[in-house]
């Protein structure tokens, strides 16, 4: 049996390596948030809402027309 990730495009193996970063980047913003002492939760809240619209806008772009409906 091949290694799995010979059956993929490299351009799948790039957005998967950028898709892990992403929602790796999203978990730590997450827990800062919910972690967050009372004078550091507006810098965590607003870290944590640019990196879920980061991550949405790049939801948005990998998905086709078929997934949007």
């Amino acid at each position: 049996m091949g290694d799995r990730c010979q059956q993929f495009p490299s351009f799948v193996e790039s957005s998967w390596s950028v898709e892990t970063d992403l929602l790796a980047e999203l978990g730590r913003a997450t827990t800062a948030y919910h972690e967050a002492t009372p004078d550091r939760l507006e810098i965590a809240r607003e870290e944590y809402e640019r990196v879920l619209i980061k991550f949405k806008s790049r939801y948005t772009h990998l998905s086709g027309p078929d997934e949007q409906e």
